[in-house]
């Protein structure tokens, strides 16, 4: 367990890194190295849409899928509750 205590430390300092280097991206000549470590902007848009349409729809299926469980549940309950006063 011990080695999970620097882990957040660690993905701290990287997405402090990857930030700071993208904020100073402007101010670097276009030829120079870093641009290669950065997606284009277009990026900037699009990955944040699509990780919310997916999250979105994981979310939307699950849900679904939970009350369609618990209708399916209640409906075999009235069900059997029928059948018993039937018989």
């Amino acid at each position: 367990m011990d080695s999970f205590d620097g882990m957040p430390d660690s993905i701290e300092v990287a997405s402090h890194k990857y930030g700071t280097n993208k904020t100073q991206q402007p101010f670097v000549d276009e030829d120079h190295s870093l641009h290669s470590l950065f997606p284009p902007r277009v990026w900037a848009i699009r990955i944040p849409v699509i990780l919310i349409l997916l999250a979105s729809t994981v979310v939307g299926s699950f849900l679904g899928v939970v009350m369609i469980r618990s209708n399916q549940k209640k409906a075999f309950k009235a069900r059997a509750a029928a059948g018993k006063k039937k018989a």
